[in-house]
C-alpha cells in the first residue's frame, strides 16, 4: 500500500495478494490460491465469506471464474 496524498493510499497488487492470502487464511484456514482454486471450481461452501476478496483479484485482472 503507498501513501499518495493525506487522505489518499494506492493498494498495490503485492499488498492486495498478501491481504487477499492473510484474510483467506483467517476465515477459511487455507491460502489464497487455494481459496481462489476452490472458488473457481465451486468448491466452497460459501462464497459470500469471500466476495470481497474475490472482487480485489478481480480489479487486479486476475483470472476470476464466476
Amino acid at each position: 500500500m503507498n501513501q499518495v496524498s493525506d487522505t489518499e493510499v494506492e493498494l498495490t497488487p503485492e499488498y492486495i495478494h498478501e491481504l487477499v492470502d492473510s484474510e483467506s487464511r483467517r476465515r477459511l484456514g487455507i491460502g489464497g490460491d487455494e481459496m481462489l482454486r476452490r472458488y473457481e471450481h465451486g468448491d466452497l461452501d460459501d462464497p459470500g465469506q469471500v466476495s470481497d476478496l474475490i472482487v480485489f483479484l478481480d480489479l487486479l485482472g486476475e483470472p476470476v471464474a464466476a
